[in-house]
């Protein structure tokens, strides 16, 4: 199953520190992992979301990796919105093994950045470059 993730400025670091092979558990006060069904949903959110977000680092990144079908099946699915907004609801304690089920590695989809003044400085991250997710090896590159 191809699922989306939709993650901010820190938790694509953290993802980078992995050498793109997991993602990031989850603070306290987050429970679910919840990655998406389809690029457009997940980019709505790293637009409409992460870009307003000061935690995001007013930048929304979509990255997009596979599961197993089998494995994937046994989460819930979450419609949250109209029938594109379908989530998969993982329990946070259950990130770890679902981290090592992943085929391949993490890809970065899309970059949706917004200007934002901070501190007098226009704060920029660069653009990753990638074309597809089809579960090959990869590693990210900025531009």
């Amino acid at each position: 199953m191809l699922l989306f993730r939709p993650v901010g400025v820190k938790e694509l670091e953290l993802i980078a520190h992995s050498a793109w092979k997991a993602f990031p558990p989850r603070l306290p006060e987050q429970p679910i992992f919840y990655p998406v069904l389809n690029q457009a949903y997940a980019e709505q959110i790293a637009r409409d979301w992460n870009t307003k977000d000061p935690a995001s680092g007013y930048a929304g990144f979509v990255t997009c990796f596979e599961l197993p079908d089998d494995y994937a099946a046994q989460f819930d699915r979450q419609v949250v919105g109209d029938q594109s907004h379908e989530e998969l609801w993982v329990p946070a304690e259950d990130l770890e093994v679902l981290n090592s089920k992943i085929v391949g590695t993490r890809v970065c989809r899309r970059t949706v950045l917004r200007w934002r003044l901070q501190g007098g400085y226009r704060r920029h991250y660069p653009t990753p470059r990638w074309s597809s997710c089809n579960g090959s090896r990869l590693s990210m590159r900025f531009l």
